[in-house]
């Protein structure tokens, strides 16, 4: 979420008419502040210096003038001038608000959190309705992920200025990175409502509404972004995947191919049309598009994953497998592409390699129902029954549901003839949705349980 920060050269301006001279300076020294002062609102900075320079060389402790000959370098970009004058100007004059507030604004530029958070500080002790001075500590507050010292900020910057969108744009943005998404809705609602053509709070609204489920609201409030904005990249990108969602295939293509129109270097839009191709079933697109996405990006985790994917799909094993490595090579916590490295290698028969993988995702995090499930099968596949069986069981501890689970038990019991045990799985795996009665008929793990009774009354329903 990016914080607008609403700072011109109209605030620098301003400011230069707030000073009041000291009565009791040099006559000559204070006739050339007053003319410098005056060149400077005229925009007129080459004689403001000149006066302003004169003014310092008559009385070097005049604070007016270093404080407003600051303003002039600031405005012109010499920073490190300006912050000079501004620290000489409170060392002479330590009440200067604006001179604190002003500073401050240069050390923020240079990444001096600390030092700019420590003059917006003053100028609020000084002035406690000094409204930028609040905001601009909130936006620090909020760079440095101090959140809960950002907000009361933002918030008393609406009280100081009820009118102000941006305050309300900032506090949403908060509400948005602490999970508050109604509290977000709202600010950004009223950002809205300050200023209709307000681009970014229509689109980020909009996520929150995707986010939530209300798809509807989501879409609507993306086609004003575009209606504002038609070069705005991600809002078709978030509307194609909601048009995706509900089934609008020609609709999300439309979107996704429009934001590769509008910013061809996006690689989030060349994998987001993969994805479609790839659940489509057009693979030899769906590559095409991950391998641009990869050549934009050489780092993209989640492109040669959907590429291992699709090669994977088609039977190319083993491109399929230098895709997957190359994404544990770039997160070697990748849980599902070790998974699915798993899966390849167990379908060439590299069990070993296979158990390893999902040795490891497992390892990582050991809440995978898959992982277990998978390895369980492998085991299977190579004799182990009772691994396999562990495995299976685990799988139904994390995820009760599980019917696959349920059902390949059973056939391994049946499989070592312990015909209790396989006709009592086998009703469990039912009861938990397994429906696959042609399925069940031909597989030929049950064989050793067909003329039982128990395996009677389950295919004809009698038990369930």
């Amino acid at each position: 979420m990016k914080i607008i920060i609403s700072m011109s050269i109209t605030i620098l301006l301003v400011v230069l008419g707030m000073s009041v001279p000291n009565p009791c300076l040099a006559m000559n020294a204070y006739k050339y502040y007053e003319q410098g002062r005056e060149n400077a609102k005229a925009e007129l900075y080459d004689k403001a210096m000149s006066d302003l320079n004169k003014a310092i060389a008559l009385d070097p402790k005049l604070s007016d003038a270093y404080f407003i000959r600051g303003v002039v370098y600031d405005i012109n970009g010499l920073y490190d001038k300006a912050l000079v004058d501004y620290s000489k100007a409170l060392a002479l004059a330590p009440d200067s608000t604006n001179a604190y507030y002003l500073r401050g604004n240069i050390y923020d530029m240079n990444g001096l959190h600390d030092k700019a958070r420590a003059d917006y500080s003053k100028a609020i002790d000084q002035n406690p309705e000094h409204t930028d001075a609040y905001y601009r500590r909130a936006y620090i507050y909020a760079k440095e992920e101090l959140y809960d010292k950002a907000l009361p900020d933002f918030s008393k910057v609406i009280e100081l200025d009820p009118k102000l969108a941006d305050a309300y744009f900032a506090r949403g943005g908060l509400y948005d990175l602490k999970g508050l998404y109604d509290e977000a809705i709202a600010d950004f609602s009223k950002t809205i409502e300050l200023d209709p053509n307000f681009t970014e709070a229509y689109f980020v609204r909009g996520s929150l509404y995707k986010i939530k489920g209300l798809r509807d609201i989501a879409i609507a409030d993306y086609n004003k972004v575009i209606e504002l904005n038609p070069q705005h990249t991600e809002a078709y990108l978030d509307r194609g995947s909601i048009y995706y969602f509900n089934g609008l295939q020609d609709k999300a293509l439309a979107d996704f191919n429009k934001a590769i129109e509008v910013k061809p270097g996006d690689s989030t839009a060349y994998l987001l049309r993969g994805e479609l191709y790839l659940h489509s079933g057009l693979y030899d697109k769906a590559i095409a598009d991950f391998s641009k996405a990869i050549k934009l990006n050489p780092k993209y985790i989640v492109a040669y994953y959907n590429r291992a994917y699709t090669y994977h799909e088609q039977g190319l094993h083993d491109i399929a497998i230098a895709d997957y490595s190359k994404a544990i090579e770039l997160n070697p916590q990748y849980t599902a592409a070790y998974i699915n490295r798993g899966t390849v290698y167990s379908d060439k028969g590299l069990f070993k390699k296979a158990i390893a993988d999902l040795s490891k995702a497992i390892e990582i995090n050991p809440y995978l129902t898959n992982a277990y499930y998978n390895r369980g099968n492998i085991y299977a596949r190579q004799g182990l029954p009772e691994v396999a069986i562990a495995d299976y069981s685990k799988a139904i501890e994390l995820d009760p549901e599980f019917n696959y689970a349920y059902y390949n038990i059973s056939k391994i019991y049946s499989m070592l003839n312990k015909t209790d045990n396989a006709c009592k799985w086998l009703v469990k795996s039912i009861a938990k949705g397994y429906k696959d009665w042609e399925f069940i008929k031909k597989d030929t793990g049950f064989d050793n349980i067909r003329s039982l009774s128990c395996y009677k009354k389950i295919m004809l329903g009698g038990i369930i």
